[in-house]
């Protein structure tokens, strides 16, 4: 198959100001408690001339930044199979909303993928959506071990560690500290809360002997904890893990913690590693000694993350935050299976199943080693029938067997600043996750 090459679209000054008309209708959806009907909104951002792939992104706008670069960086390296990929974005909303965003950014128009973040969202898509139609969801922030075990056809995958190793970094801080016993608060039913529970549970217990107590709580009760306060403090724990799924539920759970007279330490996990968090709480000396863990941004001497890093900050003159490289990878990823599926399989319209047998060729050894600096050579190369080894803006990972990533990974740890009123980076953990036999 000829590819044709294509002139990239005038789209740095379309790139922002897409990104905030996105965010104004977000802010504006929250505001009114109503959201604007999904097939309405899907159908605004299609480009038949295009292939469209669907995102339900988390609440940060660099999220869809980050995406939107990707768009961008493929589109100047010639698009993929003579034509220009185009994102349609949605916010994740209920588990019900989103169900009908992902029915709607499926078909002809789409390509046979999603990208979806957060564990349960992600779950409940490839469940209800995507499998049954042979379409792959991919995810930038999916954590929960769940996703490693779930019968996915080898449908779903990631490209952020799950939080086996994320629990571990918990328990091990917690073990340093010299805590023997612990009470972790989390959603009920929600594969993010409910997978770092049971990890850091079994993890602890080997660690030190002493006693977890989980205090699940339901996604609907975001302020007025009374009824669960006697079970997280009655024992006394020494940390208390606060793994709620939206950070604003874990300051205000926080918050409310201020007459338990708690003597212990808090520990945080990714979702409250940001500056909105800090500002909501409303009495700092609360977090005396907190320590937030959160999977890093990307790899300092990584030349690819300072390409992505470098590039984002040139756009949209703001720094990227958690899971942007991982979200930016997604969207890369995509196109150069989507690329090398149509090349083997002599089609301009490749299926899910075609795509998935390429996405661990792309990712894996052997092949080229190459990055995003240099797109328009890796689609060169796959054109060329040559195998590529993508080396990513996070990191140079591997898909396993389960479509979890392999490699180096890194966990940053954080102090909470009394006087700066945020997390401060105290030092990072680096772990080598093996490939699965």
């Amino acid at each position: 198959m000829e590819k044709i090459m294509m002139q990239p679209r005038p789209f740095l000054f379309f790139l922002v100001w897409f990104s905030l008309i996105v965010s104004q209708s977000i802010l504006v959806t929250a505001c009114n408690n109503t959201t604007p009907p999904s097939e309405n909104v899907i159908q605004v951002q299609l480009q038949k001339q295009a292939f469209n792939l669907g995102y339900i992104h988390g609440p940060r706008i660099t999220s869809q930044d980050s995406a939107l670069l990707a768009e961008l960086h493929i589109n100047q390296a010639g698009g993929i199979l003579n034509k220009e990929i185009n994102m349609v974005l949605r916010p994740f909303d209920t588990i019900e909303n989103t169900l009908i965003d992902a029915s709607n950014m499926t078909g002809a128009d789409f390509l046979p993928m999603i990208i979806a973040a957060s564990s349960s969202r992600t779950l409940a898509i490839a469940e209800q959506v995507a499998i049954p139609q042979n379409i792959i969801t991919f995810s930038d922030t999916a954590t929960s071990p769940l996703l490693t075990t779930f019968p996915d056809n080898d449908l779903v995958f990631r490209v952020i560690p799950s939080d086996i190793h994320q629990s571990k970094v918990l328990a091990e801080i917690a073990f340093q500290k010299g805590a023997k016993s612990a009470a972790m608060v989390f959603n009920l039913g929600d594969p993010y809360g409910e997978g770092l529970a049971s990890e850091f549970n079994r993890v602890f217990q080997e660690l030190t002997g002493g006693n977890v107590t989980l205090v699940p709580i339901p996604e609907s009760v975001t302020v007025g904890f009374d009824d669960y306060m006697p079970s997280v403090f009655e024992n006394h724990p020494d940390v208390v893990i606060v793994a709620f799924l939206i950070f604003p539920t874990n300051s205000q759970f926080i918050n409310e913690a201020i007459n338990q007279n708690f003597q212990g330490q808090f520990l945080l996990t990714d979702v409250s590693i940001s500056p909105s968090f800090s500002s909501n709480i409303v009495a700092p000396e609360l977090l005396q000694g907190a320590v937030g863990v959160s999977p890093s941004k990307g790899i300092e001497s990584n030349p690819e993350f300072l390409f992505f890093k470098n590039s984002f900050e040139q756009a949209f003159h703001i720094e990227i935050e958690r899971f942007d490289s991982n979200t930016y990878d997604s969207v890369i990823l995509s196109a150069l299976a989507t690329e090398d599926a149509g090349l083997r399989n002599n089609t301009d319209a490749p299926n899910g199943l075609m795509i998935k047998e390429s996405l661990r060729r792309v990712m894996n050894p052997p092949g080229v080693k190459i990055g995003p600096s240099q797109l328009k050579y890796a689609l060169a190369l796959i054109d060329a029938g040559e195998d590529i080894d993508y080396q990513g803006a996070y990191s140079a990972n591997d898909f396993d067997v389960n479509g979890d990533v392999t490699g180096t990974i890194l966990y940053d740890v954080f102090d909470f600043s009394q006087t700066k009123l945020d997390f401060v980076l105290n030092h990072t953990f680096t772990i080598e996750v093996p490939a699965n036999p």
